[in-house]
């Protein structure tokens, strides 16, 4: 992930990130809203893998199952 790569060598112990994940549907409306923060307890932590996942297990909740 390039993003990833590109913030690690900036992330420092006891740095902390807010992160808000939103998605819209087609009417523009919010379908799924998330927001959280993350700690860091060590230089070059990944910061983006836990929202990202907590985010996307919000997102695969509320969609149907067939």
């Amino acid at each position: 992930m390039e993003l990833l790569s590109a913030l690690s060598p900036i992330v420092k112990a006891k740095d902390e990130f807010t992160f808000d994940f939103k998605l819209l549907g087609t009417d523009r409306a919010t379908a799924f809203q998330r927001a959280g923060k993350v700690k860091t307890s060590s230089y070059g932590e990944d910061v983006l893998s836990l929202p990202i996942k907590d985010a996307s297990d919000g997102i695969l909740a509320k969609v149907p199952s067939p």
